[in-house]
């Protein structure tokens, strides 16, 4: 079951300061009339996951940012309140649309192509927010966008996993290889598209995640035949777990690898020798 909450966008009809501290040379827009500012109502939902809706976005905070873009221009939205309902300011004096496009996390520049990458990970549960890429399309109509929000991502749960030999202690990274560790996103004809930058690694580092459940986000391409799974420790150790089913991942969900043997170990060295040979 998709659990579904809805938001409400808004441009302020009243004088407000837009806190909007970045690197990208936004400025506060100081609104002094209701003329300035086009009003703007997004309803939206948040997809749920197969296994653990707790895993993917289903609520917002104060002070979030989404990049909304229209056929006019670019702004940065930030969210005044929390809850399953929150209003949204735009950072700039107006925002006049007939269509838009929503991604969150806010991003830069989408309307020419911006990229989002995937590096940074640690496997925990609460750094996978920061990886729940989101977009969202509609049209205005009398200052009304009906939007759904559509989670980009698949997750992946590594439960149980088996590592013959591997001491938790000497744990030192988790790759997941075949998939994208970047990928670009632009707002075009009327659509946010997100296509893979690469087709290489997305690596998790944290000595403390071995024995407790890990999460690593990625994009859902399904064009992606397998997707690899490889652990290393600090002893030269490596083991290895092949997901045969990679274009069946589908965004918006997440997927347990649970109770599993990976196969590998530590490599033998040979010292061959002639003495003491009958």
């Amino acid at each position: 079951m998709k659990a579904l909450n809805t938001i409400t966008i808004a441009a302020l009809l009243t004088v407000l300061t837009c806190s909007c501290a970045m690197n990208d040379n936004y400025t506060p827009a100081q609104v002094e009339k209701q003329s300035q500012i086009e009003t703007l109502t997004i309803m939206a939902g948040f997809n749920g996951t197969k296994s653990d809706e707790t895993v993917l976005k289903n609520s917002w905070n104060t002070s979030e940012s989404i990049a909304v873009v229209s056929e006019r221009g670019e702004s940065r939205f930030l969210s005044i309140n929390s809850g399953d309902v929150v209003e949204f300011a735009s950072c700039t004096k107006s925002f006049d649309a007939s269509s838009v496009n929503a991604v969150y996390p806010y991003i830069q520049n989408t309307s020419n192509g911006a990229a989002f990458s995937f590096a940074g990970q640690d496997g925990s549960i609460e750094n996978i927010n920061k990886f729940n890429l989101m977009t969202a399309s509609g049209s205005v109509r009398n200052g009304l966008a009906n939007l759904t929000f559509n989670n980009r991502i698949s997750v992946i749960r590594l439960s149980n996993i088996i590592l013959d030999g591997c001491r938790a202690e000497n744990f030192r990274s988790l790759e997941l290889n075949g998939v994208a560790e970047t990928v670009n996103v632009k707002a075009e004809n009327g659509n946010i598209n997100i296509t893979p930058a690469d087709n290489g690694t997305i690596t998790v580092n944290n000595p403390a995640i071995l024995g407790n459940d890990v999460y690593v986000a990625f994009f859902a391409d399904n064009t992606t035949t397998s997707i690899e799974i490889a652990v290393y420790d600090a002893m030269g150790g490596e083991w290895f777990y092949t997901l045969d089913n990679g274009s069946a991942f589908q965004a918006g969900q997440v997927y347990n690898v649970e109770n599993v043997s990976f196969k590998g170990g530590y490599p033998i060295s040979f010292n061959p020798s002639v003495e003491n040979w009958d």
